[in-house]
């Protein structure tokens, strides 16, 4: 049977007796297959500390080699991996220098700042497609007042009795005598 301690692979006997903690209980000795059956039954987690007889190091009973998946939840211990390089990824932003963090800083302000004048530039943009929309429709009623007017204008001259509008003696006699 093989442990992983940490990172090192260690092989070992089946008679290995192993200790764990839970709720700062300590429980054990037990077996291997003893943690297994803990381990299916949602007793023991990945993140809980075991300690293989063998050693005198606690270790989370995830890097026990085989032991989740014996146990048939492998998916179990993919999560606390993908958990533990989240961690990691924390811890090493955490560890970045000051110099490091300054520059990341200034990137996103740099980041914020373009951001904000492309709005800016946006906004600037649409104001002005609204103004000349405005415009435009002001002309047009413009046009259609002077359009209005004119044929007002012509309508007023046309029933008006302007001299040269006036029908001629001789058609009025003519009217009159037809139209009784």
């Amino acid at each position: 049977m093989f442990l992983f301690l940490g990172q090192e692979k260690v092989r070992c006997e089946m008679t290995v007796e192993f200790q764990y903690l839970l709720a700062n209980q300590l429980y054990g000795p037990c077996e291997f297959e003893e943690l297994v059956a803990h381990v299916r039954d949602g007793v023991l987690s990945a993140d809980d500390l075991v300690k293989p007889s063998s050693d005198d190091r606690w270790i989370p009973a995830a890097t026990i080699y085989g032991l989740f998946h014996m146990a048939g939840r492998q998916y179990k211990l993919t999560e606390w991996e993908e958990k533990r390089q989240c961690n990691e990824d924390v811890e090493e932003y955490d560890s970045c220098d000051s110099v490091e963090l300054e520059e990341i800083q200034a990137e996103i302000i740099a980041r914020q700042q373009s951001a904000t004048e492309f709005e800016s530039v946006q906004a600037a943009e649409s104001q002005t497609q609204r103004q000349q929309q405005e415009q435009e429709l002001l002309e047009e009623q413009r046009n259609q007042e002077r359009l209005d007017f004119a044929i007002a204008a012509a309508n007023e001259l046309k029933n008006e009795k302007h001299p040269r509008r006036q029908r001629s003696p001789i058609r009025r006699f003519l009217s009159k005598l037809f139209s009784s």
